[in-house]
């Protein structure tokens, strides 16, 4: 039974050198590693799948550190959740040229586009006195016309006054 750096020495994934004894041109060495290994220096909870170079986990899963994401993030729905006035979410772009800094897309991708559809909301919600939800402002983007060469759209934007909605722009 031989140890690592005592009595053989590998720098390569098929090379052993042996350190000491002899060994004969005839000789047979047969090399089995008992060793541990560790993958990471945490605790694994829940269901977590790895597979071919994907990570998968599914439920509940607490990060107590930064994630690094090189690549998309698909899902089908994320929540953000703070407890004081800090910024919930940040769109940093380092690019150093004069053109389009940060963008936000916002895509319906229909099979079928047609007139009137809308294609993206977003609300600033609220609860009023009697601890009912609702959305103070809306913006709307709407597709008007869908036909090549002839696309229209348009933006509205909802405000809430003496409780119901009013179009502030369209």
């Amino acid at each position: 039974m031989l140890k690592a750096g005592t009595d053989y020495n590998t720098t390569t994934a098929n090379q052993v050198t042996l350190t000491t004894g002899t060994a004969a041109a005839s000789d047979i060495v047969d090399i089995i590693v008992y060793d541990t290994f560790s993958l990471f220096g945490g605790t694994l909870e829940g269901n977590v799948k790895v597979n071919n170079g994907t990570f998968n986990v599914t439920g509940a899963t607490d990060l107590d550190s930064t994630l690094n994401v090189d690549g998309a993030i698909t899902g089908t729905s994320a929540t953000f959740t703070v407890d004081d006035n800090s910024t919930i979410l940040n769109l940093v772009s380092t690019d150093a040229d004069a053109n389009t800094g940060p963008r936000i897309d916002i895509t319906r991708n229909s099979a079928s586009p047609a007139a009137n559809d809308y294609l993206g909301q977003i609300r600033f919600m609220g609860e009023d006195a009697a601890d009912n939800s609702l959305s103070y402002v809306s913006m709307f983007g709407q597709l008007l016309d869908p036909t090549d060469g002839g696309e229209d759209g348009s933006f509205e934007l909802d405000v809430r006054l003496a409780g119901s909605n009013r179009s502030r722009m369209i």
